[in-house]
């Protein structure tokens, strides 16, 4: 969103990244974004950014105005400036970028008190910064309406939430939005989802992955001031393990018996210390690496440190051949399970696209979870919200029309180049999105100046193609 480009120009494709000839991967941070964010493009102009909650601004970069990090960074984040967290404290303003309750066995009440506190907080900080420091945009970010519809789904709980964060928002615009202009967006929408597919599962069925049982580790007795409750679940757990189960297991055991819900009641830890069925690297030509990636990474050999299927013709023919069954699939009801199934390189342009998954796939209305655990069933019932395409777009503001809904489909990469055009800064041409001319009030200032363009040069364009020919493989 923060960039207006695909991730093949900006890097990140999951939250995970590769080592260097390594099945190990790392939780991404800001120092693998490898474009500029709407607020370095505006500092290049002279222009003030406050940025608050923001995910992937961990550990914050020097910049012209504020940046408080969100999603993903440590509870006590680096921010820039570095003594900014202390001064808010100093206001009696104790920023938390996660509730209290987080990961914590708790009632639902507790939960959405705890959702409601982070969301006052962060009212609180973003007010405060801004009645205080000048500055000429201003962005922030309330995580917990997506945290709360995981959790909850469509429920009075959620409800009181969104309800909250709504009233938090409105106080915002009334404070701070007086003459200027406001955009209310999301990065996806959320809803109800209704099957499970385990891709390394299908992997395993078509003789395309091997699967090992896992070493079991001994469970931490640094856990012992936990609930007695939680205790009792870890042990189950634990004599489990001793007999050779695994936690995948486990989690098949549970959802026969309709008690799925256990799986979110063990700590994460605990989980973890199971042993788990392994990826037989050695005998595996392709694999899901995280629920979260969203696509297929061949075993390529040279590439991977047990790779085994050799570059040029055998990988094109054996991702191809993926790629049709994939595209045939259908779920236990006849339907198709996917929009999409493509090359990076297709899905995907930039000099970054070679760090892509080698297949990208895009499930027919974002109506199916990927999993990557390696279980008998294909399919299983899921039944819970998740992630969903389509998400919110609001405008309003001396600039902006009065007109319903639009008529034109956006796009989340189209929020940079809109931004950017408001400002009236031309648009780099290596931006994928495009401004949405169709919102403004024919009379406002970005109507009239119309939209400019800035050249990136030949040298990026050059590189691109090279990075294409790299996805496909081909050199």
């Amino acid at each position: 969103m923060f960039t207006g480009k695909n991730p093949g120009k900006h890097g990140i494709f999951s939250f995970f990244k590769y080592r260097n000839h390594s099945y190990v991967r790392d939780i991404v941070s800001a120092h693998d974004i490898r474009a500029k964010s709407i607020w370095e493009y505006l500092a290049e102009c002279g222009k003030t950014s406050i940025v608050i909650n923001v995910p992937l601004t961990h550990p914050a970069r020097k910049m012209r105005g504020i940046v408080i990090p969100g999603f993903m960074a440590p509870d006590i984040p680096t921010c820039f400036p570095a003594n900014i967290l202390q001064e808010l404290a100093e206001a009696q303003i104790n920023y938390q970028i996660y509730s209290n309750y987080e990961g914590k066995l708790v009632s639902p009440e507790k939960k959405v008190q705890g959702y409601i506190a982070v969301a006052e907080t962060r009212k609180k900080a973003t007010l405060y910064l801004a009645q205080k420091y000048d500055w000429d945009f201003l962005f922030v970010q309330f995580q917990e309406t997506d945290s709360v519809f995981h959790q909850f789904g469509k429920s009075e709980h959620s409800l009181r939430l969104y309800r909250y964060v709504d009233k938090c928002v409105g106080e915002l615009v009334a404070e701070l939005g007086s003459g200027v202009d406001v955009l209310i967006v999301s990065d996806h929408g959320i809803g109800k989802i209704k099957w499970r597919f385990c891709l390394n599962s299908w992997l395993k069925k078509e003789g395309l992955l091997r699967v090992k049982r896992g070493e079991r580790k001994e469970i931490s007795s640094d856990h012992a001031r936990a609930k007695r409750y939680a205790t009792t679940l870890s042990r189950i757990a634990s004599c489990l393990s001793r007999i050779g189960v695994t936690s995948e297991e486990i989690f098949q055991i549970a959802i026969k018996l309709k008690l799925g819900f256990l799986r979110g009641l063990i700590p994460r830890q605990w989980l973890e210390q199971l042993p788990k069925k392994q990826i037989d690297w050695g005998k595996t030509k392709a694999y899901c690496p995280s629920a979260s990636c969203w696509g297929i990474r061949i075993n390529v050999k040279d590439r991977e440190p047990e790779g085994i299927v050799e570059k040029g013709e055998e990988y094109q023919a054996l991702r191809q051949n993926i790629i049709e069954k994939l595209q045939r699939l259908r779920d236990p009801e006849g339907e198709l399970v996917f929009d999409k199934v493509l090359p990076r390189e297709e899905y995907y342009s930039g000099t970054l696209t070679n760090q892509a998954l080698d297949i990208i796939f895009a499930t027919r209305n974002t109506d199916y979870a990927i999993s990557d655990i390696a279980m008998r069933q294909v399919f299983s019932p899921f039944g819970r919200c998740g992630h969903k395409r389509d998400g919110l777009f609001i405008a309003n503001g001396p600039s902006i029309k009065h007109a319903g809904l639009l008529k034109y489909k956006l796009d989340i990469l189209d929020i940079t180049p809109t931004i950017l055009h408001m400002f009236g800064l031309p648009i780099p041409d290596d931006i994928d999105g495009r401004v949405l001319a169709e919102i403004f009030k024919p009379d406002s200032d970005p109507a009239r100046r119309g939209v400019t363009y800035k050249a990136t040069g030949e040298k990026r364009k050059v590189k691109e193609k090279i990075g294409r020919l790299k996805g496909s493989g081909k050199i």
